[in-house]
């Protein structure tokens, strides 16, 4: 015969704990409130708001075939939704009908709430998936802690108070901190991101489109999204320098200008001066394009070379990545003969008239030289054209409007309109897109490049130079180029021109407007906290656990060394945490010392508590010794009782009169 134990009653969680319940898991959806269906999200609510009105009212849970049918239909929709019981959105919308599908059982027991609360730590790792910066992991952190409020809550005796129950969970969450570091830190890493996933499991910006049309730059000019930053190990090149190569375009249909597809031979090239070494940390995007500083020496590792100096690592795509390259600033891709000049001639045979007709003109009056139709080109630009963030629609032909017409656009109109009209002189010509300048952040010593620093250059041909550069922006809007596309925005805005001159005026204003200028270091003082978390969470891989290893000391890290140090660190840890467990607990229950300090106080005018007393005895014998005292003491006393003993939740009102029995007048 099988010996049975007697099973233990289980205690029901306090009324509060089931609010908490309803806070927690509320959040943890919050966090997903862009990612998940509508109807989804209502039918959670509708579900949680009936089942919280159940409890109050105490209804009756309704049927089982009630409750197998609803989750029936549950299945039902949610397959509906997303076809797929696989990937991110799908999961996440699955962990979120379970949530739902709880509200019809859900009892006041504390297995329900564990239950419940294991919903909820799997939807916060769910939106953690979805976006990994610094305010999402605070975001996370602060439901997590509500959670474990919760949890804490349901499993604490009657009579203790909420109070009681944050302080159990935050004192978990202390304990736990160490050890979770000790192995998050020093268990050996596999190459890749924080959650190890593929590039569609992570939705960060698409960044540059692959093919440059009128607005397609313009558009990011309001945008203050990171697109990356960049850490040199020197001194940095000036703003003329920090051209950052994306995209070569080297094909147009008259609208748009993209990449043909077709192979380039390898172009030779001359470095002169020093190179620049720099780490860049790339925010997430689609294509896993790489931007490099003009001109990159060799690609990072990994890297797919691209056209012409460009270069994309496809297993990155939709990850933070971080990665070190080395460019020399001043550089000439050697001139000579041209391979394939008409991929770099090409244009479409229903180029306007009137563009050609003015690329003849100016390409007459430079009398055969390159250098002289460009400086023409530019002087052109310069007389009459204004360069503008909100520039007008052009759907026919923009280029042939750019020039013709409205004499005002954006980077992309500029060296569209300036590749076409060098192509119908017959010089060869290719559109460059990417990024231009970056923000210093002087606290953390990094440059922080915007998406509103996209930008739109052009390269031509000069037989003696090879390809050079020409930023068309430069003639028509300097300032641009000097101090960025946010101070570009003011200047425009105030209807200033463009110049240097100007930029430098608006700078010393802000320098002496103290309220903007503590906003502007607080949000880089913020940006320089979500780097550190980018480079030691969401970015820490094998090479930055190495580089961790070196600077507590370790000459030589590998793999052995890794092992060592965790279990050395985990059994330190936990050694630690053993002997703060184990150490006697001096601090009674918060019952307990309310308790004691009512008999202190009783104590203090003569009615010292007997060792052998209980607080019945105790209370009787100073009613009989104190009349006037009998009844405070008595209810005080009977409140202690039921909340210590008798599980009521009466523990407020002990704490209460306790405070309130302060004034006990001392005997005559």
């Amino acid at each position: 015969m099988a010996l049975r134990l007697p099973r233990a009653p289980q205690q029901r969680p306090v009324a509060a704990s089931r609010y908490l319940l309803l806070a927690a898991l509320a959040s943890a959806l919050a966090l997903h409130a862009g990612n998940l269906p509508v109807w989804l999200l209502a039918l959670v609510a509708l579900l949680s708001a009936w089942w919280l009105a159940r409890e109050l009212r105490a209804w009756r849970a309704p049927p089982a075939v009630l409750r197998i049918a609803a989750t029936l239909l549950m299945v039902v929709a949610l397959y509906q939704e997303y076809g797929t019981v696989f990937g991110l959105h799908a999961g996440t919308g699955w962990l979120t009908g379970m949530a739902g599908l709880k509200f019809l059982e859900l009892r006041r027991k504390q297995r329900d709430y564990a239950l419940v609360f294991a919903l909820v730590c799997l939807l916060l790792v769910a939106a953690g998936l979805y976006q990994q910066d610094l305010s999402r992991a605070l975001l996370i952190a602060l439901v997590f802690v509500l959670a474990l409020w919760m949890l804490a809550a349901a499993a604490q005796p009657d009579g203790l108070g909420n109070g009681v129950a944050l302080r159990q969970a935050l004192v978990v969450l202390v304990l736990a901190v160490p050890l979770a570091a000790t192995l998050y830190f020093f268990f050996p890493r596999i190459q890749g991101s924080l959650w190890g996933l593929d590039g569609q499991a992570m939705f960060g910006r698409a960044g540059l489109a692959e093919r440059l049309r009128p607005g397609s730059l313009s558009s990011l000019a309001k945008d203050a999204a990171v697109a990356f930053r960049v850490q040199f190990d020197g001194a940095p090149p000036p703003p003329a320098q920090r051209y950052w190569r994306v995209l070569v375009l080297d094909a147009s249909n008259g609208f748009e200008w993209f990449a043909s597809g077709r192979p380039t031979i390898p172009e030779p090239v001359v470095f002169a001066g020093a190179p620049v070494d720099y780490r860049v940390t790339l925010e997430p995007q689609h294509r896993g394009r790489l931007p490099l500083l003009d001109l990159p020496a060799a690609l990072p590792p990994g890297a797919v070379a691209g056209t012409a100096f460009t270069a994309r690592d496809p297993a990155q795509a939709g990850q933070r990545y971080q990665y070190r390259a080395r460019s020399w600033p001043r550089y000439r891709i050697a001139g000579g003969g041209l391979p394939d000049p008409q991929r770099w001639l090409a244009l479409p045979v229903d180029t306007d008239p009137g563009v050609r007709a003015l690329a003849a003109r100016l390409a007459q009056e430079a009398g055969g030289s390159v250098p002289r139709f460009i400086r023409l080109t530019l002087a052109h630009f310069a007389d009459g054209f204004r360069y503008t963030l909100n520039p007008p629609p052009m759907r026919r032909d923009p280029v042939a409007e750019f020039l013709l017409e409205h004499h005002q656009g954006y980077c992309e109109h500029f060296a569209a309109a300036l590749v076409t009209l060098a192509r119908a002189a017959g010089v060869p010509a290719r559109v460059v897109v990417g990024y231009q300048g970056g923000e210093l952040n002087p606290g953390r010593g990094y440059y922080l490049v915007r998406q509103s620093s996209a930008h739109a250059w052009t390269e031509l041909w000069l037989a003696e130079l090879g390809w050079w550069r020409v930023d068309p922006t430069a003639a028509v809007a300097p300032a641009r180029i000097e101090f960025g596309s946010e101070v570009l925005g003011e200047l425009l805005a105030a209807g200033r021109a463009p110049e240097v001159d100007a930029g430098r005026q608006l700078l010393g204003r802000r320098q002496a407007q103290w309220l903007a200028h503590a906003w502007r270091d607080a949000r880089l003082w913020w940006d320089g906290a979500n780097h550190g978390f980018s480079n030691w969470v969401t970015s820490y891989g094998p090479e930055r656990q190495l580089q961790l290893l070196r600077e507590l000391g370790m000459r030589h890290p590998d793999r052995n060394a890794l092992v060592m140090g965790l279990a050395t660190g985990v059994g330190v840890v936990l050694l630690v945490l053993s002997l703060a467990l184990l150490r006697p607990a001096n601090r009674p229950d918060p019952l307990r010392r309310h308790w004691d300090r009512f008999c202190t106080r009783l104590e203090r005018i003569g009615l010292a508590r007997r060792s052998w007393e209980g607080p019945l005895e105790f209370s009787e014998r100073v009613a009989l010794a104190r009349p006037d005292l009998a009844e405070p003491v008595g209810e005080i006393t009977r409140t202690y009782i039921a909340a210590r003993y008798g599980g009521e939740d009466c523990g407020e009102a002990f704490k209460n009169r306790v405070r309130a029995f302060r004034s006990a007048p001392r005997p005559a």
